[in-house]
């Protein structure tokens, strides 16, 4: 038998050996190791990133009242052949059951505070405005990068490395450089691109990091009408061009050592303001939202067969989400418009996709936007969906179920719209009340689940429709007492678009909203968001957890909510 137990740090395995049993058929084979090697006794072997090192192999046996009975000699690692390891043994009693005992490093239990807990943290930044607003994970080496804006850029004052700067630096605090900074699993700096031009605001929205490409999404709305051209650019052959709009999109790659990003593989103006982005896995084709008052379509955009849902028709006057597909190197293989937003409710225009460090910009930067989220079995996107356009003749999607409220004084609803491999449209459902209900991201949960978080305003829950009491899940069906108080709104839906749970957070006084979601790899769910005068969360976290229940009571706060695969709330914390 194996038995083997982990302090969330590091392992610890016995091997269990019956009386009569052959320790000798223990065999241990290396695979996708850069080297291994036995080192004073221990096992090292060395990865791409770290070394794993297991002890000096500890040996006894058990009698049979259970007590351990000490050998006369000690245990050792041997080499077999390349690549492969046995365990080399002292004399021993071969009717009693033997115990083989590996550590892992030999830890000591991890602790509970987080502090101690954390791997490494960082600032970085230089004398103006810096930030960060996404992170990307390559799980297949444990690298990410961090991608955001500063206005620090100048010769030396952003900490550079390995990595293109724009050919025209800028010490003007108006400009805001797009920036990306590669990270090894240990935290180790590895490439540091800026770019940008004098007067450029360039805010990314979404990113994707797949294999040695990392590609941003973003919004530049000054009237620079395209990107300097540097040395380092090497444009993929009939990638898509575009010249004009207020978005971008811009692919990195770094070279073959992963040891920083040094080539523009693409980069285009987008036709509207950009969105988001995502990437589907089996293709590793990428798909691109933006918000865009367009008249017609960009004229080499043409429908690529397998029937998918194809509208060429802008809604005049007013702004339409567009989706496009391209493939790894910036081909574009497919667009069509969703004439589903109007400007009547698009707020401030351009200006809420500025780079600002005010809390009011933060907050709109992140309305009026499409979320798509990708898995193998095609997209999913979600939003905020206009009352006016709620008749089928206007936005020409007759898949769209679950009709608007019926209240006069009914906003904006949530809308999540699934698509399968061929781009045509599964379902499409919408989620509101009597007031400004939105999503504001959403994420493949499970292969027949789509979660999409946001918050509702409303009233009256027209259909919302939460989860029906007397499930074990958590469940709140209370609407906030004004449309002034804010909620966090969850739904889940299966594959066909049937809404499998739904629940609103907060006290519905104050004011709260969902941005961000994602999960681990046992499936349990983790929300983020912003919270004004405070959640009132309704459970007590287990012991050892961060645990910050009481906001400081000044402007905004930060919340994470932690949910198992059946719905019940695990963790919460400012």
């Amino acid at each position: 038998d194996l038995h083997y137990y982990s302090n969330q740090s590091d392992l610890k395995m016995y091997y269990v050996v019956k009386p009569g049993g052959d320790p000798a058929l223990i065999n241990w084979f290396i695979d996708g190791a850069t080297s291994n090697s036995i080192v004073a006794n221990k096992l090292e072997i060395n990865g791409f990133n770290a070394k794993v090192v297991y002890d000096q192999p500890t040996v006894y046996q058990v009698n049979p009242v259970g007590n351990p009975i000490t050998l006369s000699g000690s245990a050792s690692w041997q080499n077999v052949s390349a690549n492969t390891y046995s365990i080399g043994l002292p004399t021993y009693n071969p009717a009693l059951p033997l115990v083989i005992e590996l550590d892992h490093g030999n830890a000591p239990s991890s602790p509970a505070s987080s502090l101690n807990n954390l791997d490494f943290c960082t600032l970085m930044g230089g004398s103006l405005d810096d930030g960060f607003r996404l992170i990307k994970t390559n799980k297949n080496n444990g690298w990410y990068v961090a991608v955001g804006s500063t206005r620090s850029y100048a010769p030396n004052e952003f900490p550079l490395l390995n990595g293109i700067t724009t050919s025209t630096a800028s010490t003007s605090s108006s400009s805001a450089y797009l920036v990306t900074v590669l990270f090894d699993n240990l935290g180790v700096r590895k490439g540091v691109n800026i770019y940008g031009y004098p007067g450029c605001k360039m805010t990314p929205v979404g990113a994707i990091l797949s294999g040695r490409k990392i590609t941003v999404v973003g919004n530049d709305p000054a009237p620079n009408s395209f990107f300097p051209v540097t040395s380092t650019v090497n444009l993929t052959p009939g990638s898509y061009t575009h010249t004009a709009g207020q978005g971008y999109c811009i692919q990195f790659e770094y070279d073959n050592t992963n040891s920083s990003i040094n080539k523009i593989k693409w980069f285009t103006r987008l036709n509207g303001f950009g969105s988001d982005i995502a990437f589907k896995p089996n293709s590793k084709e990428i798909y691109v939202t933006t918000l865009s008052n367009a008249i017609t379509f960009p004229p080499d955009v043409q429908n690529q067969g397998g029937n998918p849902y194809f509208n060429t028709t802008f809604i005049g006057g007013d702004w339409n989400f567009t989706i496009s597909k391209y493939d790894s190197v910036g081909l574009r293989k497919w667009c069509t418009v969703l004439p589903i937003y109007n400007f009547t409710e698009f707020g401030s225009g351009g200006s809420n996709n500025s780079f600002d460090n005010g809390a009011d910009n933060t907050r709109e930067d992140l309305y009026n936007k499409c979320k798509i989220t990708c898995d193998n079995y095609g997209f999913t996107i979600a939003g905020e969906f206009d009352k006016v356009m709620s008749t089928g003749s206007k936005y020409g999607i007759s898949t769209i179920t679950n009709t608007i409220s019926t209240f006069p004084s009914g906003l904006n609803d949530g809308f999540v719209m699934r698509f399968n491999t061929n781009d045509t449209i599964v379902f499409g459902t919408k989620v509101g009340g009597n007031f400004r209900d939105a999503f504001t991201n959403v994420k493949v949960t499970d292969a027949n689940e789509v979660t999409a978080i946001g918050y509702s305003t409303s009233t009256q829950t027209a259909n919302l429709t939460f989860l029906a009491t007397g499930s074990t899940a958590y469940y709140d069906a209370t609407v906030p007492t004004t449309t002034a108080g804010v909620k966090v709104l969850i739904n889940k839906f299966d594959s066909i678009g049937n809404k499998t749970w739904g629940t609103l957070y907060g006290n519905g006084t104050n004011k709260a909203v969902a941005w961000g979601i994602t999960q681990d790899n046992t499936n349990k769910l983790y929300i983020c968001g912003h919270s004004i005068s405070g959640l009132s969360f309704p459970v007590t976290n287990q012991a050892g957890t961060y645990n910050k229940t009481t906001p400081p009571g000044k402007g905004a706060d930060g919340f994470i909510l932690g949910f198992d695969t059946q719905n019940h709330i695990l963790w919460n914390s400012y």
